[in-house]
């Protein structure tokens, strides 16, 4: 999905999974291998850093104080940081903290939250896709 955008690199925790393991790069069809990506060793301290240089960071997650993603996916944030977490424990809450927003992607009231790639596909497409300005060709 980061390869739908341009500018698009990734930012891993040190305790996320290896981008590089052959399980990953087999079920990417080798696009891992197109992505820029570095691992962070303390993803909250980073934070700072990157919203004194322009970001701004949103953070996924179903807990109810959540806004809506589609409040800051408004093609107004030229430079963001979106926070994935794992599916069972989700981000750290130090890491929540650090963010500029807590946001969720809205759903029906009989469902918990969405698999960690369909999430991150559909927060992608919504903060890129306002910003193109090419039209689209696909039917």
């Amino acid at each position: 999905a980061a390869l739908g955008g341009s500018g698009v690199g990734v930012l891993l925790s040190a305790r996320c999974c290896d981008p590089l393991y052959r399980k990953s790069l087999r079920v990417s069809m080798g696009h891992a291998l197109k992505v820029p990506f570095a691992v962070c060793e303390d993803l909250p301290a980073l934070m700072p850093s990157l919203h004194e240089q322009g970001f701004v960071s949103l953070a996924l997650t179903p807990d109810a104080g959540a806004e809506p993603l589609s409040l800051h996916a408004n093609g107004e944030i030229d430079r963001s940081v979106l926070c994935f977490g794992a599916e069972g424990p989700g981000l750290t809450e130090r890491l929540m903290q650090a963010v500029s927003h807590r946001v969720c992607i809205p759903m029906a009231s009989n469902v918990d939250s969405l698999n960690i790639a369909v999430a991150a596909a559909v927060t992608m497409y919504a903060c890129l896709e306002p910003s193109r300005s090419e039209p689209d060709t696909h039917e």
